[in-house]
């Protein structure tokens, strides 16, 4: 299907992305690297197609591709909202939001949505979680919206006492 649809664009491609490893990253070589830059390589090889891959903030990325033709977005987490709004390639992989909190703060016990709105919560600018906050109800002034993705992830496993 990625392949059939490439044969309509005559002129170079350009993917847009944010920093999301191991499946897109700036290397060391501050190149685009990671498994699905590889596998657009990889694309670009057998069609003869060129490619421009950018790493730029999600809400812009996203504003790109769903107003501009000839743009790919990278790891679009595809939703009920979303997906009439574009041409969608395949999935790459399965992402779930979840809320999160600090380890000694046992005092906090959520167990639904609801009890999560007296708390402030963070979420990235344009992702999807932003706009099911919103769906449920949290107050504006109850999100926190960052611009940039933050991985901590690895840094949660390495602690992981």
């Amino acid at each position: 299907m990625f392949v059939f649809s490439l044969a309509s664009y005559a002129q170079q491609l350009r993917f847009v992305t944010v920093d999301l490893p191991p499946f897109h990253f700036m290397g060391a070589d501050n190149k685009p690297a990671g498994a699905l830059v590889e596998v657009i390589e990889a694309l670009m090889i057998k069609t003869q197609f060129s490619a421009q891959i950018e790493f730029i903030p999600f809400a812009r990325s996203y504003d790109l591709a769903l107003n501009n033709k000839n743009i790919f977005m990278l790891s679009l987490m595809k939703s009920s909202d979303r997906k009439d709004l574009f041409q969608w390639v395949g999935q790459i992989f399965k992402s779930k939001a979840f809320l999160v909190g600090l380890r000694n703060r046992s005092d906090i016990y959520i167990s639904n949505i609801e009890e999560a709105k007296s708390f402030v919560v963070g979420t990235i600018r344009g992702y999807h979680s932003q706009q099911h906050l919103k769906k449920a109800g949290f107050l504006e002034q109850k999100i926190t919206i960052y611009p940039l993705v933050i991985h901590i992830c690895g840094v949660c496993s390495l602690n992981n006492e």
